[in-house]
């Protein structure tokens, strides 16, 4: 898929529906962008921490479930526990720095915030201007599987904390310097502020796989909350009145996963993924049909667009990552293998309704084709999801 939000080519770092009513779920471009009615608190009310960069390291294995200590300075301090259940091969050393300002080769966390000219919602980002806080760095020697309550906490100067508006939200947002078109990764792990102990505690429960030698980019940052809600992005209808044969449900995993869905008009489809990373008690929703319409989608149609073989649309109730260690695997089977054509070129489209361009052609493909075994397969790296967003993919000639 494209870059951005939802994308196929690209993937990120990896870290039961019963009787269900008719939903309808507001997610114009990005989930996120500045919209009518907003009101936002200036950047300049938040203090700023004396300038300081600090680094080090430290044997992560023996440490799990401890407080392991931060680099500090600038009258700041901080520490970091990973899940004693995790999984961190012997020797495995955890290098990384804290400082007041963004590390060489980051983007600027003002692109955290990001609006056209019309003042329209846009591809992502925070909905309005956000203040960084502190930013860091860190690196493994092994890849490790983090599993558990990861906690972060970081102390503050006195009075730093209480400088902070009870309209401000604070979070870590990260990014990945082996995807860097995709950006900053914002609201990955949500904080708390304590103004009487001059704290800011940030904890992330789950699962995420990190690979080693890849040195990832952090920022703890603070962003104005509306005091008024906004105005809904065009609504896209994602759930049928009553419960659907061609549903499927499926609950993001640390682990690779491979997931059979519906088969439709002839055509069955299994998606191996890699781990993802994802709170408890996620789950994502998805419906299989030979029809855009039949999944509740748009139409596809363009250039190319010949004929649609197999529709899927999928919605996740939180954000949802899957991980760039492996690679996904899509594969469609055909009931009658003399239906497929070798030489023929098959495609996937994908389709983000965080996006205001809706359906994106040729993302993937043309796609490896078996006639004797009847499979049309493509494969990608990792994504992303937003939080109780519609996506979705058709397979097209």
């Amino acid at each position: 898929m494209r870059y951005g939000v939802f994308s196929f080519r690209t993937l990120i770092l990896g870290i039961p529906i019963a009787a269900l009513t008719a939903i309808v779920v507001a997610c114009g471009p990005g989930n996120n962008g500045p919209v009518a009615g907003v009101v936002t608190v200036p950047q300049s009310s938040v203090a700023t921490i004396a300038p300081f960069s600090s680094s080090g390291s430290s044997a992560l294995a023996a440490s799990l479930g401890v407080p392991i200590a931060l680099p500090n300075g600038g009258g700041v301090s901080g520490t970091l526990t990973v899940p004693a259940g995790s999984t961190v091969p012997a020797g495995t050393i955890l290098s990384g720095s804290v400082g007041s300002t963004l590390p060489s080769g980051a983007p600027t966390l003002s692109s955290l915030y990001r609006q056209s000219a019309s003042g329209a919602r846009t591809a992502q980002g925070e909905t309005s201007s956000v203040t960084g806080i502190l930013y860091g760095t860190f690196s493994l020697s092994n890849a490790i599987t983090i599993n558990g309550t990861t906690g972060l906490t970081f102390n503050f100067p006195a009075g730093y904390v209480g400088s902070i508006p009870s309209s401000f939200s604070v979070y870590i947002a990260f990014f990945d310097p082996t995807r860097p078109t995709l950006g900053w990764l914002d609201r990955v792990i949500n904080c708390t502020t304590n103004a009487s102990s001059n704290s800011i505690t940030c904890t992330f429960t789950g699962t995420a796989n990190i690979p080693p030698n890849v040195t990832y980019v952090w920022a703890l940052y603070a962003v104005a909350t509306s005091s008024t809600a906004p105005t809904p992005a065009p609504s896209v209808s994602v759930v049928p009145a009553t419960p659907n044969p061609n549903q499927v449900t499926v609950a993001p995993t640390g682990a690779p996963t491979t997931i059979a869905l519906p088969a439709e008009g002839g055509i069955s489809a299994t998606l191996a993924v890699p781990a993802a990373l994802a709170g408890p008690g996620t789950t994502i929703t998805g419906y299989a049909g030979t029809t855009t319409s039949g999944v509740f989608l748009p139409p596809l149609t363009g250039s190319g667009v010949n004929s649609i073989l197999y529709v899927g649309s999928f919605t996740p109730s939180a954000q949802t990552q899957y991980s760039t260690v492996g690679t996904t695997t899509v594969t469609f089977t055909v009931k009658s293998p003399a239906t497929i054509s070798p030489t023929a070129n098959y495609y996937l489209a994908t389709y983000d309704s965080t996006t205001s361009s809706g359906w994106f052609l040729k993302v993937l493909g043309p796609g490896v084709v078996n006639a004797t075994a009847g499979t049309i397969t493509f494969t990608a790296g990792g994504f992303q999801f937003k939080a109780n967003c519609p996506y979705g993919f058709a397979l097209y000639l």
